[in-house]
């Protein structure tokens, strides 16, 4: 942190405010076992962490229960190690993950019905505050702060539709990084820069396990409110 006092990913306060940790910003629940190598971690209270694990461990649940990841090498691992091991020794939080499991219509994006299929509610607050997460990470990895505590955030399944409106940002985004698996891989772009931060914000794709992917934005509340989105957007 070359001598500067650690600062908290999540509130941006330091080590004043209680004992420090470590964040794998990116859930490390998504590995069965040994993470890559480059894997990074950032600043982060014990207490602020804690509050996300259970959510970590839901948005890992949510993303390997669908069968068009099943052929992904971790998430075989995952469904033969831990989460075996959760369903053995905590039956009662895959029950809530899955409470309403059913058969249900299956169509595809232009409406053609392709059959019935078991399918369960998905609590989008939690999966979004996984990716809130995961967007922070990403801004304080190549900043070396924290994004500003009050941000607005925004995030979508990212499909032909929902990214259209974006195309020509993210074609200014950088290429893809990794650790050095698949499992997660992101492109972003910043607005501003070390001499200028007159608005500090991320937007992001995140793409997990090769299929799930994600459109992310983060912008100060006070550029919310002064209609900064469309700039940015631009």
């Amino acid at each position: 942190m070359n001598g500067k006092p650690k600062l908290c990913i999540f509130c941006g306060k330091d080590e004043s405010a209680g004992p420090m940790d470590v964040e794998h910003f990116i859930p490390k629940a998504l590995w069965n076992d040994n993470r890559p190598t480059l894997t990074r971690t950032v600043p982060a209270h014990v207490a602020c962490n804690k509050k996300h694990a259970a959510d970590n461990e839901y948005f890992r649940d949510v993303l390997i229960s669908d069968v068009r990841v099943t052929h992904h090498p971790e998430v075989q691992k995952l469904q033969k190690g831990k989460f075996k091991r959760r369903m053995e020794k905590r039956p009662g939080t895959i029950r809530r993950t899955f409470q309403d499991l059913a058969l249900r219509p299956l169509e595809t994006q232009s409406g053609i019905f392709l059959g019935m299929a078991p399918s369960f509610r998905v609590e989008w607050k939690r999966i979004k505050r996984v990716l809130q997460n995961v967007m922070r990470g990403i801004f304080y990895t190549v900043k070396d702060r924290p994004l500003p505590v009050d941000c607005t955030y925004k995030a979508m399944v990212a499909d032909e539709q929902s990214l259209a409106p974006y195309l020509s940002l993210i074609g200014t985004m950088t290429p893809w990084n990794d650790f050095g698996d698949d499992v997660f891989r992101c492109r972003y772009i910043f607005d501003g820069d070390d001499r200028n931060d007159h608005i500090e914000c991320v937007v992001c794709l995140m793409l997990f396990y090769r299929h799930h992917t994600f459109f992310g934005m983060a912008i100060p509340s006070d550029a919310v409110k002064a209609n900064e989105w469309d700039r940015i957007m631009s």
